[in-house]
């Protein structure tokens, strides 16, 4: 274990938690040069850059975590996500490719496959796919709390079948939240 390399990204962490940007950049380039393989630090910043609302290089550090580590699911749900809120769905679903092709039982594929199926006008695969997302994620909670919000969301711009029966709403959420507006 490279202990240089994990002070440097303590002390990035620790300067993040206090909001202390120089700080944070400082140590995340020292953790990065003495470990470049490592998704580590990228993943970091790209969290610290979409914190702070600046997403382009957000999505550039996901990127480079991303190139260090094709497989770190977190790294790729989060640039997908990125991707989608900021009005780019098309590249979101090729961010999310190895994903939407995972595992049922991971809530990660899930997520985003609950997404796509929101973005496509499918609120009941959507929440159906985010329900079961947000019970199998037991490691994230405050993945689940965003995904929650969307839930409540989508709630309001088109209630679950049992609360529309005899109401008429359109089955495209888009539409029904259209005629709520």
């Amino acid at each position: 274990m490279n202990t240089d390399f994990e002070q440097a990204m303590q002390a990035a962490l620790q300067a993040s938690r206090a909001d202390d940007t120089a700080a944070t950049l400082v140590h995340l380039q020292r953790a990065a040069a003495l470990n470049p393989a490592s998704p580590a630090p990228y993943f970091v910043l790209a969290a610290h850059h979409a914190q702070a609302r600046d997403n382009d290089l957000a999505e550039a550090a996901f990127l480079e975590c991303l190139q260090r580590a094709p497989g770190l699911a977190i790294a790729r749900f989060q640039l997908g996500l990125l991707q989608l809120t900021t009005g780019r769905p098309a590249v979101a679903q090729v961010s999310w490719g190895p994903l939407l092709r995972g595992d049922d039982a991971d809530a990660l594929t899930l997520f985003a496959q609950g997404l796509v199926a929101m973005q496509a006008g499918d609120a009941t695969l959507a929440r159906e796919r985010l329900l079961k997302g947000i019970s199998l994620n037991l490691d994230n909670a405050p993945l689940n709390v965003d995904m929650q919000g969307v839930l409540d969301r989508l709630d309001r711009a088109v209630p679950p079948p049992a609360a529309r029966a005899g109401s008429g709403a359109e089955d495209h959420f888009l539409i029904g939240a259209y005629r709520q507006g």
